[in-house]
């Protein structure tokens, strides 16, 4: 044992501490080299009333025996090897009554029962992690085709991914009866009759039925040149670009409003229009026909009404509907002029195309 070599000089060139006889006090030095007397060697202060060893060192109380071979203050020194303190019985521990005061855990409730192993893959497994001991309900199996499935990234769960646009409600109009002449496919006819004045201002009403709730139909005119093409972009009139450069026409759309007897009208000021156009061809196309796989197969009737602005008057009536599943664009009549007047020609035909492709036709750059 350490403590009990012939004392041997201390890193400080002192004798060793721990053989020094004891001193007034009797608890040791406080630093190495330093006279115990230094420390403890005082008058007796508060709460000290002796100055004597106390609490079972070097003295025969509390079942602690008296101090063998030179160790001081060893409370179950018997004899010079320390093995006996290791190998001794552990005693209980007692509260203030005089009670075995029970093993309590870190949790504080004295002898839990005993946790199982934490086991990540199950699924009532203990987690050595509190926070994460709730059981949470199993998640299904994402679908990426599915509008409330999981998506495993949560970046990806959030109201701001793009969806397909939502089918407008569908809407019962109460059609206009019909009042003017009855046209067929591929008749032309002059807007006025003989010997009554010139029409000013004309209106095409347009209106569909379709046979599935995704068709989106949406009505648009493109004013041609003598080449059957626009001046520029700006002639070509639909929802987004409602007027021409020189207000001669004007579309509209009723898709909101249920007490119109049309889905929508290209109101024409016939007095105004432009003078190097000579024709305003009148189309109806399907919303992103290609992408959502659509064509005027489901669609089972589509009219055009020809009425005098001024009077409300309809002139005409142009109806279709033949299905005819390789259209998605489909013109539906044309005014152009003839020797000094308009006249309406209708056409009732239409192309396999998108609509970049259908509006390439007659000049019109999308981008």
């Amino acid at each position: 044992n350490a403590y009990n070599q012939p004392a041997q000089p201390n890193a400080y060139g002192q004798p060793n501490a721990y053989n020094q006889p004891t001193q007034t006090g009797g608890f040791g030095s406080q630093g190495a080299g330093r006279p115990i007397s230094q420390d403890y060697g005082q008058p007796v202060q508060q709460n000290y009333p002796q100055n004597s060893p106390q609490y079972g060192y070097q003295a025969p109380q509390n079942n602690y025996m008296p101090a063998q071979d030179g160790l001081t203050n060893t409370a179950y020194n018997t004899g010079s090897d320390m093995t006996a303190v290791f190998n001794s019985t552990a005693q209980p521990a007692y509260n203030a009554s005089g009670n075995v005061q029970p093993a309590y855990s870190s949790m504080g409730s004295p002898n839990p029962a005993p946790q199982p192993a934490y086991n990540p893959n199950a699924a009532t497994s203990f987690n050595p992690n509190p926070a994460m001991n709730s059981a949470p309900a199993p998640q299904p199996a994402y679908n990426p085709n599915a509008a409330t499935s999981f998506d495993p990234n949560p970046a990806m769960n959030s109201t701001h991914a793009p969806q397909p646009a939502a089918p407008k409600p569908k809407i019962n109009r109460r059609r206009a009866p019909a009042e003017g002449k009855a046209v067929v496919k591929g008749q032309k006819f002059a807007l006025e009759a003989p010997g009554e004045p010139p029409l000013d201002r004309v209106k095409i009403c347009l209106g569909w039925e379709t046979a599935n709730d995704r068709c989106e139909l949406d009505a648009s005119a493109f004013m041609l040149g003598a080449n059957e093409k626009v001046p520029s972009d700006e002639y070509f009139i639909f929802y987004g670009q409602p007027s021409s450069p020189d207000r001669s026409v004007n579309y509209k759309v009723f898709d909101t409003d249920p007490n119109n007897c049309d889905d929508a009208a290209v109101e024409i000021d016939l007095a105004n229009v432009d003078p190097r156009v000579g024709k305003i061809a009148v189309a109806i196309t399907i919303y992103e026909a290609f992408e959502r796989k659509l064509n005027f197969g489901m669609v089972p009737m589509v009219y055009a009404r020809i009425v005098n602005s001024a009077t409300g008057k309809e002139i005409a009536r142009f109806e279709l509907t033949e299905r005819n599943s390789a259209v998605t664009a489909l013109v539906v009549g044309e005014l152009y002029r003839y020797k000094g007047s308009w006249k309406f020609n209708a056409v009732g035909s239409g192309v396999n195309r998108d609509l970049a492709g259908f509006c390439g036709m007659y000049g019109v750059a999308l981008v």
